[in-house]
């Protein structure tokens, strides 16, 4: 959770990047997925970058803030985002994160 003094102290966060492949259910699309996932707390920005229609599967640039180590921080996107019931899978590209 977000305390007061982090929010005071912002260079406790640090802004990561990094690829994500998500499976999606049928009823719906690569920008339903999108919406998703900025929909989450910390994600700044969304870019779908390329995926399959016929698989139901698409590919995203994902930037966010969080003061916890990246793959823990995506970790909790990946929880957070199977919450929904259009995510089926979330994968995480963990040699495509950066600091930025």
């Amino acid at each position: 959770m977000t305390t007061f003094k982090n929010i005071l102290f912002e260079s406790e966060y640090k802004r990561f990047l990094g690829k994500v492949r998500v499976t999606y259910s049928e009823s719906s699309s690569i920008m339903d997925v999108a919406e998703i996932l900025r929909a989450i707390e910390d994600v700044t920005i969304v870019n779908p970058i390329g995926g399959d229609k016929e698989k139901n599967r698409s590919i995203y640039d994902v930037k966010f803030f969080s003061y916890r180590p990246p793959t823990e921080a995506f970790s909790i996107l990946r929880q957070k985002a199977l919450r929904f019931p259009d995510v089926v899978k979330l994968e995480i590209a963990t040699q495509t994160i950066e600091y930025f």
